[in-house]
């Protein structure tokens, strides 16, 4: 019983640590994609940039990497995707508190309003018509309204039960430009509503097959502490592990942060240049990941001692208590 409680709470630590890590493990996976899209877009390869900036904030969303997100879209002449990510980096960085950084992305967003291709798609009313641009669904609120896209050709489709489906291809390229596409009431399709076949027989039942025969039985519980001291070594590994990576990120952050002090006014240290604002949002995201790594160390490292010390060995169990300026650990061994 005393084998089981042990197992009990460390499986009640470690699932409490473990959600905790993965998240810490997602956001130092977004730093290191974020750092890599830096590199990209410094060597003029926009193209390969923006997938990282993109998963980078899918795996830890922020207004910052939306921002250079958006800028690598730009550059990569995407105009669209570019005032879109515009508009999202607004958003959570008013939801976030980055006040600062809101009217850089309105900014921006404004700037390529201007210049962004639309595309107006138009319908007349049909029962159950579904429109399609480019392979995602247009809601009927978006009919008739110009909706911003990247240049190249976008493909229009229109369908419904019992009609010949409509497809269209435009090609969007002159900025600023505004596209139509009319999809027009759909002919009837004869082969589409064609009387079904008769149905035919269904072949007998195959007869039930027999029992399989009965597995064999499970082989026996290993006696003794083992398991629980295999469950004791792997808490404690973890425990080293998220340790020595919290200390990593720590002086990371710290690095990151002394660097940004060259990019911020010297009478003013809040106001910074973007880069010196990124340099801060890195440090206050590794330091954040320093933080998480310590905890699940410390939790770790105390629920593998726990469970090593306490796990019975083949002649008897280990007894831990305490004693005046120490604890007392004996038993049978």
């Amino acid at each position: 019983m005393r084998t089981l409680r042990a197992v009990a709470a460390t499986s009640l630590l470690l699932s409490l640590a473990l959600p905790a890590l993965a998240q810490r493990s997602n956001k130092v996976a977004a730093e290191a994609l974020f750092e890599e899209g830096r590199k990209l877009m410094a060597a003029k390869r926009p193209g390969e940039a923006c997938p990282k900036f993109a998963e980078s904030n899918r795996l830890d969303p922020a207004a910052g990497t939306l921002l250079n997100l958006g800028a690598c879209y730009e550059a990569a002449g995407k105009l669209a995707s570019a005032w879109s990510t515009y508009k999202e980096a607004g958003s959570l960085a008013q939801t976030t508190g980055r006040t600062e950084l809101v009217a850089t992305a309105k900014k921006r967003a404004d700037k390529l309003d201007a210049r962004l291709i639309r595309l107006r798609v138009e319908a007349a009313e049909q029962a159950d018509l579904v429109v399609k641009r480019d392979g995602a669904e247009v809601a009927r609120a978006e009919l008739g309204v110009p909706i911003p896209v990247d240049p190249g050709d976008h493909v229009v489709t229109a369908a419904a039960p019992g009609k010949r489906p409509f497809t269209a291809t435009v090609q969007a390229k002159d900025e600023g430009s505004t596209l139509s596409v009319k999809v027009p009431v759909l002919e009837a399709d004869p082969a589409a509503i064609a009387p079904p076949a008769p149905a035919t027989s269904a072949p007998p039942a195959a007869p039930p097959a027999s029992s399989a025969a009965a597995p064999p039985p499970p082989p026996p519980a290993e006696a003794g502490g083992g398991t629980q001291r295999t469950i004791g070594w792997v808490a404690g590994g973890v425990g080293v592990v998220g340790l020595a990576a919290g200390t990593l990120f720590a002086l990371s952050a710290r690095s990151k942060y002394s660097s940004s002090k060259d990019l911020c006014r010297p009478d003013d240290p809040n106001r910074c240049t973007q880069a010196g604002v990124d340099a801060r949002d890195a440090a206050r995201s590794r330091g954040n990941v320093a933080t998480a790594l310590f905890a699940v160390g410390v939790i770790g490292v105390g629920a593998g001692a726990a469970l090593v010390l306490t796990a019975p060995s083949e002649k008897g169990a280990v007894r831990v208590s305490p004693a005046l300026g120490g604890v007392v650990v004996d038993g049978s061994f």
